[in-house]
């Protein structure tokens, strides 16, 4: 009988403001409050690692190469080399309040391949001394390989995503150099005549970009058997750790559908769903195809360090039950 797990890659806190179908699975499971010890703990402090952990991928290093794995989907020709170092190098809009320095990602920006392309001749030729080559396999996610990693911190960009960034910015003894080129790149992209037209729009600028994620394949190591028979996601991340844990890996489909769920164990990425899509296209399905003994048990991760299961003896529990 198949597994269905189920992973949100966001926090979800107030179980008040669920809709119906949430309530209702978190009720089953027995977990009234979030607070409440999960039957199986997953300790993932965030995101990343989470997904990290549920592929069993590991690291030697510091931190996780992020960048080097989704590079395994952004440039599948150039990543044979297990030693090759790539960092992320985003794009971003940074705004200035009387104290601090707020950061904001590509979602806020809907940048344009033609606009990427421009942006990318003009670094690409300021620091052709230099020696760094930026790309943008796609518009809103930027890399340049790296020499070395030697001594240089960065901090992953879903921290520090709408924060401020006075005490986030590149450390160690080589992030002199990247907060410098930082620096240099607000000027560069100041007058840029994409950001010109940008203002002329009422659109953010795309005035900066944020350095991380740096490392090797050779930095991680993954797991001797695959851990999932089947994994569907669409976030460069979770596809690239598929692949680096020879997990097979296909495209999310719309919603949930018992027909997808063969006897082995599935894994749904749920990157990006709003709360009503998670409950109505996944959480719903997920528990009539339980009830319907489609699936033998529901893991769900809700993205903050626990895991919550619900088998068909947890929808038996008549003293659980209310009418939805």
């Amino acid at each position: 009988m198949s597994q269905l797990h189920l992973y949100l890659p966001s926090s979800l806190k107030d179980s008040e403001a669920f809709p119906p179908a949430l309530q209702a699975f978190f009720r089953y499971a027995g977990k009234q409050h979030w607070q409440t010890k999960a039957l199986e703990p997953h300790e993932a402090p965030d995101q990343e690692t989470g997904l990290f952990q549920l592929f069993g991928v590991g690291k030697h290093s510091q931190q996780y190469p992020i960048a080097a794995i989704t590079a395994l989907i952004d440039f599948p020709q150039q990543v044979e080399n297990q030693n090759k170092i790539w960092m992320r190098a985003d794009p971003v809009h940074l705004r200035a309040d009387r104290r601090f320095l707020h950061i904001f990602d590509a979602r806020f920006l809907a940048i344009q391949a033609e606009e990427a392309q421009s942006w990318l001749a003009q670094l690409n030729d300021f620091y052709v001394q230099e020696n760094l080559l930026f790309s943008a396999p796609v518009p809103e996610r930027w890399y340049v390989p790296l020499d070395s990693t030697a001594d240089l911190v960065t901090f992953r960009l879903a921290q520090v995503a709408g924060d401020a960034i006075h005490d986030k910015m590149p450390q160690g003894a080589a992030g002199s150099v990247w907060r410098r080129r930082m620096n240099e790149i607000q000027m560069l992209l100041h007058d840029h005549p994409c950001n010109t037209q940008r203002a002329q729009n009422q659109q953010q600028a795309m005035n900066s970009l944020w350095f991380w994620g740096q490392g090797a394949l050779a930095d991680v190591s993954a797991p001797a058997e695959p851990l999932w028979q089947q994994v569907w996601a669409d976030d460069a991340l979770s596809r690239g750790l598929a692949q680096l844990s020879r997990s097979p890996c296909q495209p999310l489909p719309e919603k949930l559908d018992a027909a997808l769920l063969t006897e082995q164990k599935h894994l749904f990425i749920l990157a990006n769903q709003s709360l009503e899509a998670l409950a109505d296209n996944w959480i719903a399905p997920a528990m009539a195809a339980l009830r319907q003994k489609h699936v033998s048990q529901i893991y769900v991760y809700p993205g903050f360090g626990s895991r919550f299961s619900l088998t068909r003896w947890d929808l038996r529990c008549f003293w659980r039950k209310r009418t939805i």
